[in-house]
């Protein structure tokens, strides 16, 4: 088996290095590769980049994270493809045991990675939230997902910005496969809010599309 880790960067080097260096211990062993979309950096992480053993996409300016994402997915090789941050930590062998657990389970397309914040040490998953209330649904904004499955549903989707991991999320269980928590896996979160960071909390494009069709119960695990 084979693991493609995708993230996006722009002008945060210190953070994206930290990164890169955790993913070879969190495989243990685990054939893989990393795959790095820059959306135009200026502080010297494309020069370094250009160093690395990694699989470097170049946009030249800022697309946002789908885009930046999608483009990392669709140049994936491997069997399972992990969602990561550039401000994240991997903890412990979490992408061995995303690997191991998904081949070892045919009818789960997606595991979720529990994650924490730096300084909150309560470990989530991130739930659906359809217009402003919380479903009792998990999706992956960390995780690894079955390459055949997010190509068969088209990654990410069009999205402008944030909404793309739950679309992801969404349209795997509605092909008839299980998305999962990881049960040991775990990331740290420093999420770094600075210029390079979009936010939005509230997606009306996402919820047009699903609030009137969502059941959730048709989506909950039997």
């Amino acid at each position: 088996m084979k693991l493609s880790v995708v993230t996006g960067t722009l002008n945060r080097l210190p953070h994206l290095q930290r990164f890169i260096a955790g993913i070879a211990p969190s495989c243990c062993g685990v054939e893989h590769e990393v795959i790095i979309v820059d959306g135009g950096s200026t502080d010297g992480t494309l020069e370094w980049l250009r160093t690395q053993p990694i699989v470097l996409i170049e946009q030249g300016q800022p697309l946002g994270a789908v885009a930046a994402f999608n483009a990392g997915f669709w140049a994936a090789e491997g069997d399972y493809v992990a969602n990561m941050n550039d401000d994240c930590v991997l903890v412990g062998p979490t992408l061995r045991l995303a690997c191991d657990y998904l081949d070892a389970h045919p009818d789960v397309g997606q595991v979720c990675i529990p994650w924490h914040d730096v300084g909150d040490k309560s470990i989530q998953v991130q739930h659906f939230h359809v217009g402003f209330q919380q479903v009792d649904v998990i999706y992956a904004n960390f995780g690894a997902t079955r390459r055949s499955i997010g190509e068969a549903v088209g990654w990410w989707g069009a999205w402008d910005h944030y909404g793309g991991d739950a679309e992801l999320s969404l349209q795997v269980m509605l092909a008839g496969y299980k998305v999962v928590e990881l049960v040991g896996g775990e990331v740290l979160h420093y999420r770094v809010n600075d210029t390079t960071r979009r936010t939005c909390y509230y997606n009306p494009a996402f919820n047009d599309k699903w609030m009137r069709n969502f059941d959730a119960t048709k989506l909950l695990p039997a």
